[in-house]
């Protein structure tokens, strides 16, 4: 019957196109069936591809029509339609094409029918595929609303846009040229009562965030915050700590924060908040951030707000008290994997929260000193690897800040803790491989400090010679070889 058509077709002329406008729109519009109906969207990419010459003075009033087909209860004949209104945007005028994404817009938007999204990332994907001149033509005004529902919750649209994204878009340079326009969308629906709206909004802005790299300047800084802040405020739900990881990465861009002081305090105000969240999957996410943030500037000292914020989490699960309530809410096999990364992170973001530069002896040595008495008992209490590495790689990183920090003498106090550091880094000859090297790596980042104090220098080179002769490892006995190096000569 298709291919008849098809023949009939081919005699078409522009006085007979004309008399078949009727008919045809009679065929579409009350056919009945799902050969008739799909049969009407055949014959218009027929006519889009084979005969758009003659086809072209009609092809407005045809995509209004078939943009009405597009929500048929039958999935099949609405997939359909979407794909003859993609092959019909070849030769409909710019208002029709972008009335066509206006209604689309308004499908995903205002809808909420999750079926009708599917619609509008059909639509706009056959436009992409069939139509990709005029779709590039009209970028600005379609790649935006592309960007924003590439992030739906929903997979069968999420995919979709993404192809869209994928089809049309060469990399991540196309999120900085649309910028404004994605934010300006996406913060109109951040505050929409429909939570899968308010969370497409909050991934948009994430992703835009991490698509722009390095490129966040003070200009681009002043369009993202005021979205940024708005989708990190509430309460805790499923993938925010996507926002939350997204915000670090804005912080630190410190070109764009750090000259203005108001949103550098909001910064370290929200930071401080979602850390102390209790949701037990949202805040290993959320602690793993305060770790990543504590570092970003020699300004930032919050060694006691972080104490307070990770002394009671880490004593309530070596206590077992959050157990039974992580099994409750977590269940099954993941209740292990979450203690150990909240427990990894919270040690994480204590030992890297203590600043050396912003602090005198005696209180570098108290911070350091109440630290080190949680992380001792952590580790004689949970012997995972995971906790284990993430405190030895914490203390290598504050030995690196202390060799940094201008620091005239150590006091008799501060001596005494860093040699019990130390004690840390060679009590590991029963770990893995991987746990040894980096405690070798952390005491080749702790021999400088020992300088002119004979005993820390006496201390670390009996632990390298107690360690080394027992060691079967290659790369550990060359990282302990290199710390015995970076030993200053007495």
């Amino acid at each position: 019957m298709l291919e008849a058509i098809e023949r009939c077709l081919d005699f078409l002329d522009e006085t007979s196109m004309q008399e078949l406008r009727r008919p045809l729109e009679n065929a579409i519009t009350t056919g009945l069936g799902l050969p008739s109906r799909v049969g009407g969207s055949r014959v218009l990419v027929s006519l889009s591809t084979r005969h758009n010459y003659i086809f072209r003075p009609h092809a407005n009033h045809f995509l209004r029509l078939a943009r009405k087909q597009v929500l048929d209860r039958n999935e099949t004949i609405s997939a359909s339609y979407s794909a003859a209104c993609g092959y019909l945007t070849r030769l409909a005028s710019n208002e029709d094409i972008l009335r066509l994404v206006e209604h689309c817009r308004k499908l995903y938007f205002e809808s909420e029918d999750e079926r009708h999204r599917v619609v509008a990332g059909e639509i706009v994907l056959a436009m992409s595929k069939y139509a990709s001149d005029r779709f590039n033509a009209l970028a600005a005004d379609i790649l935006p609303f592309v960007f924003v529902a590439k992030h739906d919750s929903y997979e069968q649209a999420r995919t979709l846009f993404t192809d869209t994204w994928n089809e049309t878009v060469g990399g991540s340079r196309a999120v900085l040229l649309y910028m404004q326009e994605i934010f300006q969308l996406a913060l109109q629906y951040l505050g929409s009562p429909r939570w899968s709206l308010k969370h497409t909004a909050a991934f948009t802005i994430a992703e835009a965030i991490n698509a722009t790299g390095d490129g966040i300047n003070d200009s681009i800084a002043q369009i993202i915050w005021p979205g940024l802040q708005k989708a990190v405020d509430g309460k805790t739900w499923e993938g925010k700590e996507r926002v939350l990881e997204a915000f670090v990465k804005f912080a630190r861009a410190e070109n764009a924060v750090t000259k203005d002081e108001k949103i550098w305090a909001q910064i370290k105000k929200i930071m401080l908040r979602e850390s102390k969240r209790n949701n037990v999957t949202y805040r290993p996410h959320a602690l793993a951030c305060l770790a990543t943030y504590v570092e970003l500037g020699d300004s930032i000292d919050l060694a006691t707000e972080v104490y307070e914020i990770t002394a009671p989490i880490i004593e309530d699960l070596l206590a077992g008290s959050d157990e039974m309530d992580l099994e409750s809410r977590s269940g099954g096999p993941s209740s292990k994997t979450v203690t150990e990364d909240t427990l990894a992170n919270a040690q994480a973001a204590l030992l890297r929260s203590i600043n050396p530069r912003n602090q005198t002896n005696e209180d570098l040595s108290s911070n350091m000193s109440r630290a080190l008495a949680l992380t001792v008992r952590t580790l004689s209490d949970d012997g995972s690897r995971k906790v284990h590495e993430a405190i030895i790689d914490a203390e290598k990183s504050l030995f690196q800040k202390l060799q940094r920090a201008p620091r005239q003498s150590s006091s008799e106090a501060l001596v005494t803790v860093l040699n019990e550091y130390l004690q840390i880094l060679f009590g590991t000859k029963d770990a893995v491989e991987q746990t040894r090297l980096k405690a070798a790596e952390a005491a080749a980042a702790f021999a400088p400090l020992t300088g002119t104090n004979g005993g820390l220098r006496a201390a670390l080179i009996d632990a390298i010679g107690r360690t080394r002769p027992q060691e079967r490892s290659v790369p550990v006995q060359e990282a302990l070889e290199r710390a015995r190096r970076a030993i200053p000569d007495a």
